[in-house]
């Protein structure tokens, strides 16, 4: 018995030991101390809703085109002989400046001509005059009853009178053509091209240049249903927009830099709808725009320059303007309330531009429109308010 309890009961005693000293330690730990987790609300920028009015202004893009343009046509034949010193691409030339000079020699041979031709028919109509006098006197003397037609020789007088005035005719066709052979500009224009050369001998007909008037531009510009939406057009609107109906327009392009100006006005739509791009265009119009104006560094716009437009449209009142991060699933605000819980509000969007919308109903005037992103958002959640930021968004682009 004894080397059993020596074999057994030394190994038992260590495991009694250590399951004594276990537990004695479990029970003599130090309890840990529960706390609870404050709440922490987010810290959130704002922006009071007040209604105002805005000034919709219509961005859109498009190409410069003069208002009058075409060929400068030869009227009469000839060789070239002499060209303006302007007579170039670029070149411009003031209405009635003479552009191009036509051989005039045999012109003015026709001139003489007709001139010849007039004083025979004068000679001829005095003598037939004379001849009716003369037989009106006979007439008179020995005559009976009305005298015939012919007896007074009223059918050669008339025949006379009318060879004179086709005399005069020709004089004048001749004077014509001669003027023609200095080829004036027929209004104020640039040069486009240069389709003619000195020496070349030309027809009646033939192309010397295309020109264009630089009284006015127009530039074509393509909207959408929706941008068109916005253009204040009349009710009684047949295509073209009269005097002050017209919106205003300003036309921007970048030279070297930097950014210039021009007022345009919005003067009609045209009534047909790309198939492409189902766009309508509207047609701005520039007053003067190839000159240099006193008092302004514009320089003159160029044909076939791409530019911006910025179309002033229709003055929505009683709307609110708020960035568009505000804006969370398309049409909803995160609102304040006055218990600084944040409330998740639907509104109606009448216009969307970058950086910021245009709302017509879903806010309160003073209401707290909140701006500071958070990645979680509860439905009345609390928040703590930051500094309020009311920008000004008076007007309104797209």
């Amino acid at each position: 018995m004894s080397d059993n309890m020596k074999k057994f009961g030394w190994p038992l005693l260590i495991i009694a030991v250590g399951v004594i000293i276990a537990f004695f330690l479990i029970i003599s730990r130090p309890t840990a101390r529960t706390q609870d987790t404050p709440v922490v609300k987010p810290l959130v920028r704002y922006e009071a809703a007040r209604p105002r009015e805005v000034t919709v202004t219509i961005q859109a893009q498009g190409t410069v085109t003069p208002l009058t343009q075409g060929p400068l046509i030869s009227e009469v034949n000839g060789r070239i002989i002499k060209t303006a010193p302007e007579f170039a691409a670029g070149g411009y030339f003031e209405k009635g400046q003479t552009m191009l000079w036509i051989d005039p020699a045999e012109y003015q041979l026709a001139r003489e001509q007709a001139r010849l031709q007039v004083a025979q028919a004068e000679l001829a109509l005095a003598r037939e005059q004379q001849e009716a006098d003369i037989a009106r006197e006979e007439w008179q003397k020995v005559g009976r009853g009305e005298p015939d037609s012919l007896v007074l020789r009223l059918p050669q007088l008339k025949q006379a009178r009318a060879a004179l005035e086709a005399a005069r005719a020709a004089l004048r066709l001749a004077e014509l053509n001669l003027s023609r052979t200095a080829v004036k500009a027929p209004y104020a224009c640039r040069m486009r091209d240069k389709q003619a050369a000195l020496g070349q001998v030309i027809t009646r007909g033939t192309p010397l240049a295309t020109i264009y008037a630089i009284d006015y531009a127009e530039v074509r510009l393509p909207l959408t249903d929706e941008q068109l939406a916005f253009i204040d057009i009349p009710l009684n609107y047949h295509g073209d927009i009269r005097g002050e109906h017209q919106p205003a327009v300003t036309i921007r392009a970048s030279f070297a830099g930097r950014e210039y100006q021009w007022p345009a006005r919005l003067i009609r739509i045209e009534g047909e709808i790309d198939p492409m791009t189902r766009m309508i265009f509207a047609v701005a119009r520039i007053r003067r725009p190839f000159d240099r104006h006193p008092g302004s560094d514009n320089p003159p716009l160029t044909v076939g320059m791409f530019v911006d437009a910025d179309i002033t449209g229709k003055t929505l009142k009683n709307v609110f303007v708020v960035d568009e991060n505000a804006v969370h699933n398309r049409n909803r605000l995160w609102v304040i309330d006055g218990q600084n819980r944040l409330r998740i509000r639907p509104v109606t969007i009448v216009r969307r531009e970058p950086g910021r919308v245009i709302i017509s109903s879903g806010l309160n005037p003073g209401e707290k429109i909140c701006l500071t992103p958070l990645n979680t958002v509860v439905d009345g959640m609390s928040v703590l308010l930051a500094e309020s930021t009311t920008p000004e968004r008076e007007q309104s682009h797209e």
